[in-house]
């Protein structure tokens, strides 16, 4: 049914949780699984740098810090797809908006399922910090399947 699926994780233990759902899903289906990061901008304390001329040092450290965090949760995510079986890929980008990112990249890469995990924010929670998963359901034209774990620390 499905060839190529994209999970979406930041590292949390919820999305530890989707990866596990998509890793046990593409053994399943004889899938191809891309894990995918967006390493997420903080433009409130991290202004855009446009208009330099090149990068500052700054820019340089803050965005070598977002990639070595990247990087850590695609390994163990890797790690995590292994365990089940499944051979992965990576892809991570920047993007001060992961939403778009997940979508556009599921897109490029012509996946035909989105896995991500509920991070299960209620009430001024859920308005205030958004949801990207959501917003996702909202954007997509691929499937999306919300993986919920109701105790995050048994997706540890």
């Amino acid at each position: 049914m499905f060839k190529h699926i994209l999970v979406a994780t930041d590292g949390s233990p919820r999305s530890v949780h989707a990866v596990r759902v998509a890793a046990e899903l593409a053994r399943a289906q004889h899938a191809r699984l891309t894990v995918f990061n967006a390493r997420a901008l903080d433009l409130v304390h991290y202004p855009p740098w446009k208009g330099q001329a090149a990068p500052s040092p700054q820019e340089t450290h803050y965005r070598e810090i977002l990639r070595r965090e990247s990087d850590a949760v695609l390994a163990a995510a890797t790690s995590a797809a292994k365990n089940a079986g499944v051979a992965c890929e990576t892809a991570s980008i920047d993007s001060d908006e992961p939403w778009r990112a997940i979508v556009a990249t599921a897109t490029g890469l012509g996946c035909d399922l989105i896995v991500m995990a509920s991070h299960g924010r209620h009430g001024i929670d859920a308005v205030v910090l958004g949801s990207e998963t959501l917003k996702v359901l909202g954007h997509s034209s691929i499937p999306v399947m919300v993986t919920h774990d109701t105790d995050p620390m048994t997706a540890a």
